[in-house]
């Protein structure tokens, strides 16, 4: 899921009667086949809980406010499907895999990991401007005028936009300052985490 959203473009194929497939949806139903392909005992020990009756009301709401405000049957659909794609699978894969504090715990740490394999890619950006999606897939998500930032550059790398890669770099960089203050994370990359923190939360200030 990290290594999909990190570096597949900012693209989409368009379907008829469908969500665009973007990589968000490439992602969420890779994983969730490979899981019932690989791991299918893991998706048939999956018990409902209350939480889940939750979700479900809200992938619903879309077709109930589509009826109510005369957009038809047609667009209810649509935001059925959206909503089923893009947050209840997501929810599932939660639900199939972070089941356990330690669970909880590799995954911070997956994160904080992949935000590091990020830094570099932010540093070239932040120096020479947010091309790397357009010399690798060929096109640019946005103008570069919106990406100027006091003399500077804002990086996007492989994201949508320098916002959501900001939001990536920060919540990567919480995590990694309470994994070292828990003792959760002593060392990265065979160096003491607390050397190389710093360098995370510069880069997400930048």
């Amino acid at each position: 899921i990290l290594g999909g959203w990190m570096f597949l473009p900012q693209a989409a194929y368009v379907a008829r009667g469908l969500p665009d497939y973007d990589k968000a949806v490439a992602v969420t139903a890779g994983v969730l086949l490979a899981t019932m392909i690989f791991q299918s005992g893991r998706v048939f020990s999956l018990r409902p809980r209350l939480a889940d009756f939750a979700l479900l009301a809200y992938c619903a709401s879309g077709m109930m406010a589509s009826l109510d405000n005369g957009l038809g049957f047609y667009d209810g659909r649509s935001t059925v499907i959206r909503d089923v794609i893009t947050v209840a699978m997501p929810y599932v894969i939660g639900r199939l895999y972070l089941r356990t504090a330690q669970d909880l715990m590799l995954l911070a740490k997956a994160m904080v990991v992949a935000a590091f394999i990020y830094v570099p890619l932010c540093w070239l950006e932040l120096r020479i401007a947010p091309v790397l999606h357009k010399v690798v897939y060929g096109f640019s998500t946005n103008r570069a005028v919106h990406n100027m930032r006091m003399g500077g550059w804002r990086p996007n790398v492989f994201m949508h936009s320098g916002l959501a890669l900001g939001l990536w770099m920060s919540v990567s960089a919480m995590l990694a300052v309470w994994l070292w203050m828990t003792r959760s994370l002593k060392r990265l990359f065979g160096l003491p985490a607390i050397w190389l923190i710093p360098v995370l939360l510069l880069t997400a200030l930048l």
